[in-house]
Parts: structure tokens; sequence; C-alpha cells
């Protein structure tokens, strides 16, 4: 009975843990990139209002 617990143990380390951590991996790669993107568009915006500021009219 000791073994179908041990196997039980293992199991669930390596198919419900590992699983999670690799998810979790991907999740904090992809706000990685979606908080540089941002920044990116932030600084875009700053540049077209800085644009739009200099020359309100588009002249």
């Amino acid at each position: 009975m000791a073994d179908f617990f041990e196997q039980l143990e293992k199991f669930f380390e390596e198919q419900i843990i590992g699983s999670h951590e690799k998810k979790m991996d991907e999740v904090e790669k992809l706000s990685h990139q979606f908080e540089k993107h941002e920044r990116q568009l932030q600084r875009q915006e700053k540049q077209i209002d800085d644009l739009y500021n200099d020359d309100p009219f588009g002249q």
C-alpha cells in the first residue's frame, strides 16, 4: 500500500505540479511581453501627444 502512495505522490508531483509550474512560467513570460509592449505603446502615445501639442492642427 505504501508503494501505491509513493506512486500517487510521484504522479501528482510530475503531472499536476510540474504542469502548473510550466504554465506559470509561460504566463510570466507573456506578462513580461505585455508589459514591454505596453511601455512601447505609452512611448508612442507620448510622442503623438507631443506632436499634437506642437502642431494641434497638423499644419
